[in-house]
This record gives structure tokens, C-alpha cells and sequence, in this order.
């Protein structure tokens, strides 16, 4: 107990130093980032095993069950009959989810830019009891991650991709949110690639393993286009597909937040 509660110290302050200390972003691992010129300073961060395996299993659970709650009775009776054995302290995430065809994804995005997926925003968790721990709860999981963001309140959304899923290119939205956001990464380990839209200011590659945290602000939402591939080549290693879930968090936008996006583009 003692043990977990350092770790969990540990790294709540690295959280607090790496990301929004002083409206800045700093630190990535180098090892998950291939950067094909610079990473911009202050608006990037990326945190390697931020969550253990069971609090992943635990939070893509709840997630998952929220999602499924959503779908028509015909899937759920499909899911019903394809009970699925997870052991919550397996380093294989993977085997939590069941196979594609068992969801209900979606073809395509109203907007084109997200293929074959599943997503909502929430308002309320669904109860996760009966796989909660004394040490282990989705409200601290929740907490952890709420660390990052220095004012309330914060949108909360998940997006589930199927094996072939993928996030095309785009910029994000800037009626959509305010500064931040932040993305836990669940299952397959993905490919972020992040460009500049001016392409003299190169681009880079992020790997998303299983319970890393990333946090984005200002040049890199909005002045850079930002694409999760369903498979690809990072440092000349293939990445597959499979199937992702992420929760995402952002802040809610200020009113005089819009009105000076267009600085946030790199200077040409």
C-alpha cells in the first residue's frame, strides 16, 4: 500500500511538472516521438504509463459500458452471449475488447474526418463496483487525470475505434473547445502524426502505447493538423491497427478565446 501510494505521488508530480505548470507544456519520452523538425515548445506533452494496467482496464471498462448502453439490443444480446475473460492485471489490454463485429461503428463522421467509430460525450459514469478495488476507483482514476487542468469545468468525451479505424488529418475546431486537451490512450498502440499547416515547420510522430497520457494547447490544436493512422512505420518499425479507445478531456471555451486563434498559426 505504501508502495502504490509513492508511485502514485510520484507521479501525480510529474503530471503537475510536465504539463500546464505556467500555461507551458514540456516533456515527452524521446523514444515516442519522431520529430521531422521542431516539437513545439510549451504546447506538447506526453506521459508514458501514466495509468497501471488495472486502472486501464478498469477506465476502459466504464467506458466501454457507457458506449454499449448506448447501442441497440441486438448488439448488446451479441455482446451478452460473448462473455469475455480479462484478467485486469494482464499487460495484454486488448483481449478487453470484443471483436469488431460485435460493435456498432459508425462508417463515417458527419465532418469526414473519423472512420469507423464508435464516440459520446459524458456527463455521468456508469457504476464499475464490481470491479473496483479498495486501491483502485474509476473517481480517482477520474481525479488523476482532472489534475492536469488548472480551472473547471472540463467536456469529457470517448471516441472508440474499430481495428481499422482512423482519425483523418484535421485541425481542431476552434468553436469546439478552449486550450487544452488531453487524450488517454486504451488498447492497440497507435500512431499520432501531428503536421504543421505550413509545411516548412515539418512535423512529428507520436506512439500512444496503452495508459500514456498526451495534453495539446494553442500552436499545436490549432496550428497544426493532427491524424491517429490505423497503421504506418515509426522509426522503421511497422505499427498495426487494432482496436483503441480514448478518453478525451478539454477545457470549455472562453468567449475571447476565438477571437485570437488566428495568431496561434506558425509565422511564415
Amino acid at each position: 500500500m505504501l508502495a502504490r501510494t509513492r508511485t502514485l505521488a510520484r507521479t501525480l508530480l510529474h503530471a503537475r511538472s510536465c504539463c500546464i505548470q505556467k500555461n507551458s507544456l514540456t516533456g515527452y519520452p524521446p523514444h515516442l516521438v519522431d520529430a521531422h523538425g521542431d516539437v513545439p515548445a510549451g504546447d506538447f506533452c506526453l506521459i508514458e504509463n501514466f495509468l497501471s494496467k488495472e486502472e486501464q482496464f478498469l477506465l476502459l471498462t466504464a467506458a466501454l459500458r457507457k458506449l454499449d448502453a448506448n447501442e441497440t439490443v441486438t448488439y448488446r444480446k451479441r455482446r451478452k452471449t460473448a462473455q469475455l475473460t480479462h484478467d485486469p492485471s494482464s499487460e495484454n489490454l486488448l483481449s478487453a475488447f470484443h471483436s469488431d463485429e460485435f460493435y456498432r461503428f459508425e462508417n463515417g463522421h458527419y465532418d469526414g474526418v473519423i472512420r469507423h467509430y464508435r464516440e459520446m460525450h459524458v456527463t455521468a459514469w456508469p457504476l464499475v463496483t464490481d470491479i473496483e478495488s479498495q486501491d483502485i476507483t474509476l473517481d480517482g482514476i477520474l481525479r488523476k487525470l482532472l489534475n492536469f487542468f488548472p480551472v473547471d469545468p472540463v467536456q469529457t468525451h470517448i471516441l472508440h475505434l474499430a481495428s481499422e479505424g482512423e482519425i483523418l488529418p484535421h485541425v481542431d475546431n476552434t468553436s469546439a473547445s478552449g486550450t487544452y486537451i488531453l487524450g488517454v490512450s486504451l488498447g492497440a498502440t497507435r500512431m499520432m502524426r501531428v503536421e504543421s499547416v505550413d509545411s516548412g515547420h515539418g512535423s512529428f510522430d507520436v506512439l500512444l502505447p496503452s495508459g500514456s497520457v498526451y495534453v495539446q494547447k494553442d500552436l499545436v490544436r490549432y496550428g497544426y493538423r493532427h491524424a491517429i493512422l490505423k497503421n504506418g512505420t515509426f522509426k522503421g518499425i511497422p505499427v498495426a491497427g487494432g482496436p483503441r479507445l480514448s478518453v478525451m478531456m478539454r477545457d470549455m471555451l472562453s468567449t475571447n478565446i476565438t477571437d485570437n486563434r488566428s495568431s496561434l498559426r506558425p509565422d511564415r
